[in-house]
């Protein structure tokens, strides 16, 4: 392992030991809610997984505090409307999505 770890690039390195450090600060159901995550993300289509990354990092270059609130407002969402959110959005398509963020958008503005 070590012979390999040596091959990686620095980058490939840093985001290991990141996830290692992350890893471990969890606790058991935190790392089985991780299993089951990274589980479905390996059971997705090539198209879906770009998907899932692309999103990830538009949301990565949202400001901190912007990121904050959407967590806490998932967070705080009953899971049937989570449900209904999630298949509501699977249904649409790109354009679909894209005017539904628009409005979203717009809607936070005139508050």
């Amino acid at each position: 392992m070590k012979d390999r770890w040596n091959t990686l690039p620095p980058k490939r390195q840093e985001n290991l030991s990141k996830g290692a450090s992350k890893w471990a600060a969890m606790n058991p159901e935190q790392r089985e809610q991780t299993r089951e995550k990274l589980n479905r993300f390996k059971n997705l289509s090539p198209e879906q997984k770009t998907l899932v990354k692309e999103r990830m990092r538009q949301f990565k270059q949202l400001p901190p505090e912007k990121r904050k609130a959407l967590r806490e407002r998932w967070k705080n969402m009953d899971p049937e409307k989570k449900a209904r959110f999630r298949e509501r959005v699977k249904n649409m398509s790109p354009e679909q999505r894209k005017e539904m963020r628009e409005k979203i958008q717009e809607r936070r503005k005139n508050r």
